[in-house]
């Protein structure tokens, strides 16, 4: 098991730990985020944080999450059911600063998060 696979692991399980039963799957590419120890780290502290953000609200429920890099950039797309709230829309952009978030919400209470996440 290389060092990027079992950061991926721990993080998982804090996630299951802190909120069981919120988050379906997680999926990531193992291969395409090998070697990116350092800079994984600091993805998934952000990913954390609008992770975070998601389980205060009791009405978003069972979503998944899906983590790959594309040069130099971690893309992560988040979907669920339950909609994202113009407060916790606010937050997220508050959060990802100058990395892009794109925050979608259907009439089905249904809800996509697509962000990008770089050092440059």
């Amino acid at each position: 098991m290389k060092i990027t696979d079992l950061e991926l692991k721990c993080f998982i399980k804090r996630i299951e730990k802190k909120y069981p039963n919120k988050i379906s799957c997680f999926f990531y590419d193992k291969k395409n985020l090998q070697g990116e120890y350092r800079k994984l780290g600091h993805a998934l502290k952000w990913t954390w944080k609008i992770i975070d953000e998601l389980c205060h609200d009791d009405e978003i429920q069972n979503f998944y999450i899906r983590l790959h890099k594309f040069h130099n950039w971690y893309i992560i797309r988040i979907g669920g059911n339950g909609k994202i709230t113009f407060k916790m829309e606010k937050s997220m952009y508050e959060i990802s600063g100058e990395n892009i978030i794109q925050i979608l919400n259907s009439e089905n209470k249904e809800f996509i998060i697509t962000a990008s996440y770089t050092e440059l």
